[in-house]
């Protein structure tokens, strides 16, 4: 039986999730697209593979938006809580928001966490942490 790593859930607690090992990257993203759908100034994501992400409630809760044709946003239909993405380039990854963990930790290798699509962060913030930083993905 494998053992689980971390929980995560919505904030009205209809999806639930489990994850089991250690998330690959964490990126905190700038792009125009995450802030908009996160309602900040960036979003922030894991990457998990697939196999190690499992939805174990409300699988019948989420909903999806396409941010584009390869970029499918799940959330939770109830409370409109993000939850995580699937993208075409890459369907055995999954990209959630560990935001939304309730225990754990993403347990990402630390040197693997970085800014992402900063040509396009908000000129309001100002990134003061010493993290990589890529004008891109």
């Amino acid at each position: 039986m494998r053992q689980a790593t971390a929980t995560g859930s919505c904030q009205c607690g209809a999806v639930r999730y489990t994850l089991f090992g250690a998330s690959e990257e964490l990126h905190h993203c700038h792009c125009s697209m995450c802030r908009k759908c996160h309602a900040s100034m960036f979003g922030t994501y894991a990457t998990i593979l697939r196999e190690r992400f499992v939805v174990e409630s409300g699988r019948d809760e989420l909903s999806s938006h396409d941010t584009t044709p390869e970029v499918h946003r799940r959330f939770c239909r109830r409370c409109g809580s993000h939850l995580f993405i699937d993208v075409d380039w890459k369907p055995e990854v999954v990209w959630y928001t560990p935001g939304t963990l309730d225990s754990g930790h993403p347990g990402h290798p630390v040197e693997t966490e970085r800014h992402i699509w900063v040509g396009s962060k908000h000129p309001l913030h100002v990134i003061h942490d010493s993290l990589p930083q890529h004008e891109e993905f």
